[in-house]
């Protein structure tokens, strides 16, 4: 008997362990212990009391319990094989995720899927168990691993290194990069790239006085083409052109649109910044009218806003302000002396080194003492009269910074 009790026991806890159908085995196993239960007892009585039960009814109602017992534990061993896990298939080792109740694609930034009319859930923690309902429907792409939390994009850089030139949208940029292959060598610094751009369209450019003098300028003076195409255009054909080149260059420039202080006309010039400085630049007043061909002034050459204001005007707040002074002599550096009256060794030292444009700059305003010229001899020509004579002009003096300018042009 007690054989048979371990074996139920046995089963059952095997069968709790191990089958989905563990509550009905602790059913059954209660049921049978009650049952062992009654049988027990009249062992016990039979124990204490010393009466022989062995021809008794109760003896026979125990060899009835036993049986049914025995048959019990036979019909719960054949219902245990069957609800044994070997008759359960097994989930497979990689169970495939159910698919969402809506459509689901993924963006371009390959970021949280978008859900069409449902928020995007957060990933959550593979289940433990068995999903309670297995999917329908097996998905064309293997889902990919979603990250708890946006990854942090990668600021990209304030400004892109590149060695490509920079895309300029104009109908001219061709013929521009063309002049610059020309004009820019290799190792030139900003101010020297834009000193040549400016003395370049002084140099290649006529004012066209004609047509302004007589109401009849053709488009083609306000734009690129003047200056590039048929090398006569207007104030705003130089600053467009002076634009389009610093463009090209990669150097950042602006145009100014504001009106002669003199006359109130409409004028337009530039502004150009060089290590995060702006400066004026006024190409059309550097190139003097009527054209004197190779003749180039830099009166308005990298200038502030206190310098180019005595003769022009422009609404101040639309535009950077220009305030440095760090290339305002950058022309004259070496033309500079310390007094009015110390001008002759300057001067002398120009016009020996093949200098006919010749600048001198001092502290003072007025007109120097040129009566030093009579000491040289190689500066005197005949005259049509058979005498001799020193020829000379030269520009109105005005004012730059701390200095005057005067600039004499040697015939």
């Amino acid at each position: 008997m007690q054989s048979n009790i371990k074996k139920v026991i046995k089963y059952f806890r095997d069968s709790i362990k191990k089958s989905s159908m563990g509550v009905l085995a602790l059913l059954l196993l209660c049921i049978s212990v009650v049952m062992l239960s009654s049988a027990c007892s009249l062992v016990k009585v039979e124990k204490d009391y010393n009466v022989d039960i062995s021809s008794s009814d109760q003896y026979e109602e125990l060899d009835e319990s036993l049986a049914d017992i025995e048959q019990a534990t036979d019909k719960l061993s054949d219902l245990i094989d069957i609800t044994s896990p070997s008759h359960i298939p097994e989930p497979t080792k990689d169970p495939v995720e159910a698919p969402a109740t809506t459509l689901e694609t993924e963006n371009e930034d390959n970021q949280e899927p978008i859900s069409n009319g449902e928020a995007a859930q957060e990933p959550t923690a593979a289940p433990t168990k068995e999903p309670t309902k297995a999917p329908t429907i097996e998905p064309t792409k293997k889902p990919t691993k979603k990250p708890t939390k946006a990854p942090t994009p990668t600021p990209s850089p304030t400004k892109v290194p590149s060695l490509a030139p920079p895309i300029v949208d104009s109908k001219y940029s061709k013929e521009a990069s063309d002049i610059l292959e020309k004009i820019i060598s290799k190792g030139m610094s900003d101010v020297e790239k834009i000193k040549a751009v400016h003395d370049y369209i002084v140099v290649n450019t006529k004012y066209d006085i004609e047509g302004f003098n007589q109401g009849n300028l053709p488009r083609s003076a306000y734009t690129e083409e003047g200056v590039l195409i048929n090398g006569k255009a207007v104030c705003q054909g130089y600053a467009e052109t002076f634009g389009l080149f610093m463009d090209l260059l990669d150097i950042e420039s602006k145009m100014v649109i504001g009106t002669e202080l003199n006359n109130g006309l409409g004028h337009a010039w530039n502004m150009v910044s060089i290590d995060d400085k702006w400066y004026h630049i006024d190409v059309t007043w550097d190139d003097p009218v009527p054209d004197q061909g190779d003749k180039i002034q830099y009166k308005y050459f990298l200038i502030r806003d206190e310098d180019i204001s005595k003769d022009h005007k422009w609404v101040k707040n639309d535009y950077p302000k220009c305030n440095s002074s760090d290339y305002l002599y950058y022309i004259y550096k070496d033309f500079i002396v310390d007094s009015i009256d110390d001008v002759e060794e300057k001067f002398m030292e120009q016009y020996d080194n093949g200098l006919r444009e010749i600048t001198l700059l001092y502290p003072e305003p007025g007109m120097p003492d040129f009566s030093f010229m009579h000491n040289y001899d190689y500066l005197w020509k005949k005259d049509d009269g058979g005498g001799m004579k020193i020829d000379y002009s030269y520009y109105p003096v005005w004012p730059l910074g701390d200095y005057y300018v005067l600039t004499v042009l040697m015939e």
